[in-house]
């Protein structure tokens, strides 16, 4: 019992020396750092050169994943913007392209329109211009159907006419539409003349791209390649309006090809030289 009490109060004796001992270190230890903070020391500033000369390249190796993937994320984005800014300026090429059709077309149509208010437009006569929107090319007739919107000034009987030389007739008037009789319909005829020497004759159409002479003196002087012009005769024309010329003249039979290409017509010029006869409206 006395042992046990020995070794207790001996273990006291030493952990109050421990407590003291304790207490004089970390005076002794505040002490040194206050004085290494004040006066400096060679050996801390080698341990931080060190540290930083031994650490700094592997915080480098860590950080360059890192840096790979923040390189390749603006490389991709780079190549998106390109690829968005490439689409951008294809989709605007086509738009560009497009426009450029329709300029072309628009400037093919104002030349076609400008000759067309150029030719066959006497002082005293009016006229419209109308579209071509329908044609009938059979063994009994060759007409089209031209849209005069609202326009009342066409009536049966007036002229049609292209840049090129005379189209036809106004057959008939329906509501927002005229049917135009061609000069190479098997029922027309018209009253012309021979430019070079005034022979005269009627033009008839024949439902082909050709016309023929008819009624002209026996042994006239046609020749091929005569240009074939209106008379004026009966009233139904004005004078002057080219038809087309001679192509053929065999046994007789003389051939006319119309300057105005029947198969191509876009726009007509329908013109009122006071000839028409009252409108057939249906």
């Amino acid at each position: 019992m006395n042992r046990r009490k020995v070794l207790f109060m001996n273990f006291n004796s030493i952990k109050a020396v421990s407590k003291n001992i304790a207490v004089v270190l970390l005076f002794v230890i505040a002490f040194l750092l206050v004085f290494i903070s004040k006066k400096g020391n060679t050996f801390l500033q080698t341990a931080d050169e060190n540290a930083l000369k031994y650490i700094s390249p592997a915080v480098h190796v860590l950080t360059l994943p890192a840096d790979g993937i923040h390189k390749a994320y603006n490389v991709l984005k780079e190549i998106s913007d390109i690829y968005a800014e490439n689409e951008k300026l294809r989709q605007e090429n086509r738009e560009l392209l497009l426009q450029k059709h329709k300029y072309s077309a628009l400037r093919a149509e104002n030349a076609l329109l400008a000759k067309l208010l150029k030719y066959g437009k006497q002082e005293d006569a009016d006229f419209i211009t109308a579209k071509i929107v329908g044609e009938e090319n059979s063994g009994f007739s060759h007409s089209l159907l031209a849209y005069i919107g609202d326009s009342k000034k066409v009536k049966r009987g007036q002229v049609v006419i292209n840049e090129n030389g005379v189209v036809g007739r106004v057959e008939r008037v329906g509501g927002k539409y005229a049917r135009i009789m061609l000069i190479t319909d098997i029922n027309s005829k018209i009253p012309i003349i021979i430019e070079r020497n005034r022979v005269r004759g009627i033009l008839s159409g024949e439902n082909s791209s050709i016309g023929k002479i008819i009624f002209a003196p026996l042994n006239a002087d046609i020749k091929e390649g005569d240009k074939v012009v209106t008379s004026g005769v009966a009233g139904v024309f004005p004078t002057g309006l080219e038809i087309g010329e001679v192509v053929k003249t065999d046994n007789g039979r003389i051939e006319v090809k119309p300057f105005a290409d029947m198969g191509k017509l876009e726009y007509i010029k329908i013109v009122d030289y006071g000839f028409a006869i009252d409108s057939l409206e249906q």
